[in-house]
């Protein structure tokens, strides 16, 4: 399937994962960062362990929402939700820091319970007879930005400015 023959809206898709892909990095970075600010791997686990056990309720309500609301409204609010977490982890240290990387794990969790909004979306703008077809745009396009990025992104936090406040 050439790229024109896809439906607009799918492009758009598609385009998105494209521009997304390569901050992708940070799911990685947040777990080093938490560990050189001198937060135990113990410490770790039972900061995430509450978070879960709290997030279950929001869970539940913004689950229950979605189930008859627009997928996109869904999609929209998970970027929204994901950029206030980085925003809240970016502010966690000091004596605070507990705090704040409570709250964005937080969020970050009740995220992640929409992201099924995902595979909901592909059904509705992919062509439902190419849609194996559609799926290969969908993965080599965020894959070689991704390939293109990290080099990049590598050679910045690596050499240019490696200290942690960088990478925030």
């Amino acid at each position: 399937m050439r790229w024109s023959e896809l439906p607009k809206s799918a492009r758009y898709y598609i385009l998105y994962h494209t521009m997304v892909a390569p901050l992708l990095f940070t799911w990685y970075t947040i777990f080093y960062d938490l560990l050189e600010e001198g937060y135990t791997v113990l410490e770790l686990g039972i900061l995430f362990t509450a978070i879960n056990v709290l997030s279950i309720p929001a869970k539940f309500l913004i689950g229950r929402y979605f189930t008859f609301h627009d997928v996109k409204k869904g999609l929209l609010f998970i970027d929204v939700l994901e950029s206030t977490s980085l925003f809240f982890l970016y502010f966690a240290t000091g004596s605070l820091a507990p705090l704040f990387v409570g709250i964005s794990l937080l969020i970050s969790d009740v995220a992640g319970t929409l992201y099924p909004l995902y595979q909901a979306y592909e059904r509705a703008v992919y062509p439902e007879d190419r849609m194996k077809e559609a799926l290969v745009w969908h993965m080599a396009l965020p894959e070689a930005a991704i390939v293109l990025s990290y080099p990049l992104l590598g050679y910045v936090f690596g050499v240019l400015c490696p200290s942690l406040d960088c990478v925030r």
